[in-house]
């Protein structure tokens, strides 16, 4: 027996709660950021995360441990997929 499945896109459906974005965040999707980051950025800016992701990476220097090479390597990923997020 086998099962077809057909579909014609996707959606990305961002997480809106603070453990949806840890996890988000620590999939490994955004280089630089892990479970321990992830989880300093989530506390740091609450569910802000996004907006300051979206429109203010350079605040990342407020958390702890991230330093401007590390925005960088965050800037350049979370760029890299912003057409999936759509």
């Amino acid at each position: 027996m086998y099962l077809r499945i057909s579909f014609d896109g996707y959606q990305l459906i961002l997480p809106t709660s603070l453990l949806g974005l840890k996890r988000y965040l620590s999939s490994g999707l955004i280089k630089g950021v892990g479970p321990a980051t992830a989880d300093r950025i989530v506390k740091q800016f609450g569910d802000k995360t996004l907006e300051v992701l979206e429109n203010d990476l350079q605040r990342l220097t407020e958390v702890e441990g991230i330093a401007e090479k590390r925005v960088e390597m965050i800037s350049k990923s979370w760029e890299e997929h912003k057409e999936i997020r759509g």
